[in-house]
Parts: C-alpha cells; sequence; structure tokens
C-alpha cells in the first residue's frame, strides 16, 4: 500500500480503469514531481479502488473531481482557481449547443475552453453531444469519439497535471485509445498555441484574480499585448 501511494499516478488509474496496463504515454513530458495525495483523499481512492476491480462505467469526470479536491485552498486562491459545478457545467455545455441546428454541425464545430482546468466543461460538452446523436453502432460510436478528440474538442491549461487530467478523462470515453490532440499546457494569454480563426465557439470559466496580486512583469506583458482593452 505505501509503494502504491508513493508511486500513485494517472497512468496507474487509467490502466485499472481499462483492466489492462498501459502501453502509451499520456504526457508529452513525465511529471518528475507528482503531486503529493493527502491522507483524505488517499483514503478515497482506497475505497474506490478495492470496492471494485475495474472502473469501467463510471463517468472518467470524477477523476477530475479527485484532482480538484486534492488541490491545496491557499493554491486555488493564489492562481485564481475556480472550477464549473458538474450542473453548470452541463447547463453551458447545452446551451452552447443549443446554437447548432443539427448533430451533424456539434460533431463538426471547434470548441475552445482556455483555461480548461482538468476538463469539466470539455466533458460536459463530450457528453451532451454523446447524448444528443441518439443510438449509434460500435464503428459510428469509436468514429464519433476519434472525431471528438482529434478535431472538435480543444483546451489550454497552465497546470500541467490539469492538461494531464483533461486528457485522460476525454480518452476514457471511449473504448479504444485516442489521444486528445487539441488539449495544450500554456497561457493562452501570452502564448500562440491556438491559430486565429481555427475555433467556432469559445467556453470558458476563466481563472478569476484581482489585479493586485498579479504580478508586475506578468501585468506588462499583458498591457503590451493587449493595450486596446
Amino acid at each position: 500500500r505505501k509503494d502504491i501511494k508513493k508511486n500513485f499516478s494517472l497512468d496507474y488509474i487509467l490502466g485499472l480503469w481499462q483492466g489492462t496496463p498501459l502501453r502509451l504515454a499520456f504526457g508529452e513530458q513525465p511529471i518528475v514531481d507528482p503531486q503529493p495525495i493527502g491522507d483524505e483523499i488517499w483514503d478515497w481512492v482506497c475505497e474506490l479502488t478495492m470496492a471494485s476491480p475495474s472502473l469501467a462505467g463510471e463517468n472518467p469526470g470524477l477523476i477530475g473531481s479527485l484532482y480538484e479536491a486534492s488541490l491545496l485552498i491557499n493554491h486555488k486562491k493564489n492562481h485564481g482557481i475556480f472550477y464549473t459545478p458538474e450542473n453548470i457545467a452541463t447547463y453551458m455545455a447545452s446551451d452552447v449547443l443549443g446554437t447548432f441546428k443539427s448533430g451533424n454541425e456539434q460533431q463538426d464545430f471547434r470548441i475552445l475552453d482556455p483555461a480548461c482546468g482538468s476538463g469539466s466543461l470539455l466533458n460536459a460538452v463530450y457528453d451532451q453531444i454523446v447524448a444528443r446523436s441518439g443510438e449509434l453502432s460500435p464503428s459510428e460510436k469509436e468514429a464519433q469519439h476519434r472525431q471528438l478528440l482529434e478535431t472538435c474538442l480543444r483546451g489550454v491549461d497552465r497546470d500541467p497535471i490539469a492538461c494531464l487530467v483533461t486528457r485522460l478523462i476525454l480518452t476514457l470515453k471511449g473504448n479504444q485509445y485516442v489521444k486528445p490532440l487539441g488539449i495544450f499546457c500554456g497561457d493562452i494569454l501570452t502564448e500562440e498555441l491556438v491559430a486565429v480563426q481555427s475555433v467556432d465557439v469559445v467556453i470558458g470559466n476563466p481563472p478569476y484574480v484581482g489585479h493586485k496580486e498579479i504580478q508586475a512583469e506578468y501585468m506588462k506583458e499583458l498591457k503590451n499585448r493587449y493595450a486596446e482593452v
């Protein structure tokens, strides 16, 4: 048990979820310093993993909830992190998809969450699209899953672990491994991560930090880049 806690990783959860060892690396870069897991969170993980040999059938979004719960309050406050509750995420996703006339349109558009965190909004969008698609054959489901992860759903966040969680959640939506190609780690405000006019819709719950708490150099860079606002 101590060994598992020391080496606990999202890859471990993925292998457990799918019932097979993970053969493909999830992130581009390995996490050198993994986030420590508090005893309260660890107890929850133990209860969850020991109660069932496989997590199949569960909504992968719960991994995002696990990560969000593990973050310290001061860390959230200092970085303006306020994660979107599931019911609000579902409402926002439904509202966005309601602007499209047909189910086909919903699968052809490209939607960006510029501060995606652990993927709650992208997870909700995925679920809403699937729910509105009706009955699909296994091959159609696989094609839809691949299209959503490789083309439609895009997200950016400064937290590399949050990006990893988002990729994990989206991948676990399907029965076959598909790498999410649109999840990028970085700062949407200062890095050219998303090409101009490459998305149709932006959905998000941006971080909120009072202007007095923003570092002076970063504030200066933002003022130079966005002088008009």
